[in-house]
């Protein structure tokens, strides 16, 4: 058994690095088949010599808003699609109009802004100002527990902002993996309940919590969101219905493999080598699909692969998962190279990626669809 290692980069950065696909051709979900397409058609769109330290991106279809490491100085940068820079911003701090880091961003242009995700669990921050016209946060708080009504709302992990007002919060009590609250604030209901978590032993409700971590985004018109769960087989769509959100939960593989252990007078994590991790990174939304990337492989050798760059002896790749809104598998991607971060432009017309390489360093790469 390996002990977790700790620390907000690194969990972050577990979570947004891409694992390779199992899939040998094809893939299921439930009585859905789709096949692998590879997706050879590639141009570099932003170069190394103007990146800085990015691990996560969107667009609007007109630019690209990357989001840095804390380890740069500046959490924001805007390019053209094709490489020229508009805008830098978002200084790495704790006083006004600062941020720690930028755990993921989605652009919303019920807004014309971004939505970006900065650990703050009870608030919304929109980054305004992508056009080059200034980059300014304007932050919404959108969890009140007056308001709210509910005494079992933990907000943790994320909130989104969708676009007549409703919000999804992440949620780390037992009563549910996610909250809706209503455009009033209330509490509408509570949403992905907790999957079968027998394999975890006697691991403490916020242990649970933080291996389930859900990860969400909504998509351009704010119209529908989607969430992953930590690693695990588990996604979450759901949709604007008249004055409530319609929300359906794909399960999968149960989680298993993790175990709350004490050592010496302390909690702590062991993983079990043969753990599956199912999903990495951030979930990308469009007009009309939901993307993901899919790992299926055992956590020894998940976590082996984080430290592969490509160019080296070892040829890698990427599966990119494709969803409708109703949770429907329509395709599957296979890029011959591993990714980072990635975006797709609105329309679903091309998709962007971070790769970092032993040769060339960080790159965005531009992948065309085929028809």
């Amino acid at each position: 058994m390996e002990k977790v290692k700790r620390g907000a980069w690194a969990l972050m950065s577990l979570a947004l690095v891409a694992a390779v696909g199992s899939c040998s051709g094809s893939a299921s979900s439930g009585d859905v088949q789709a096949d692998t397409l590879m997706l050879t058609e590639s141009e570099v769109a932003v170069p190394y010599d103007v990146l800085r330290m990015p691990y996560a991106l969107t667009t609007d279809g007109q630019r690209l808003v990357v989001a840095n490491s804390p380890q740069a100085s500046t959490l924001i940068d805007v390019y053209s699609l094709t490489g020229d820079s508009v805008t830098s911003g978002l200084r790495v701090g704790q006083g006004p109009g600062e941020r720690q880091m930028v755990e993921g961003l989605c652009y919303d242009a019920t807004a014309s802004a971004v939505q970006i995700r900065t650990g703050a669990a009870d608030a919304v921050d929109m980054l305004r100002g992508i056009d080059g016209s200034g980059l300014e946060i304007d932050r919404k708080i959108v969890f009140d527990a007056a308001a709210c009504g509910s005494d079992t709302v933990a907000p943790a992990s994320f909130a989104l902002r969708m676009a007549d007002g409703h919000v999804v919060l992440g949620n780390a009590t037992s009563d549910g993996l996610l909250v809706i609250l209503r455009p009033d604030g209330s509490l509408e209901r509570y949403a992905a309940q907790y999957p079968d978590i027998s394999g975890f032993g006697d691991m403490p409700q916020w242990g649970v919590f933080n291996f389930l971590r859900p990860n969400g985004g909504v998509n351009p018109d704010g119209r529908h969101f989607a969430a992953l769960f930590g690693s695990n087989d588990m996604i979450c769509f759901g949709s604007l219905d008249g004055d409530t959100v319609a929300v359906k939960v794909n399960y999968g593989e149960k989680p298993g493999g993790i175990k709350w252990v004490t050592r010496d007078g302390y909690g702590t994590f062991d993983i079990a080598p043969e753990r599956k991790v199912h999903f990495a990174g951030n979930p990308v939304l469009t007009d009309g699909h939901v993307y993901v990337i899919y790992s299926g492989m055992n956590y020894a050798d998940h976590s082996a692969y984080f430290w592969k760059k490509n160019d080296g002896d070892e040829p890698l790749s990427t599966d990119i998962r494709v969803y409708d809104f109703d949770g429907n598998l329509t395709r599957v991607y296979r890029l011959p190279m591993k990714i980072g971060g990635f975006t797709v432009t609105p329309d679903d017309s091309d998709m962007y990626a971070i790769v970092d390489s032993e040769t060339e360093g960080y790159r965005i790469f531009r992948f065309s669809f085929p028809d």
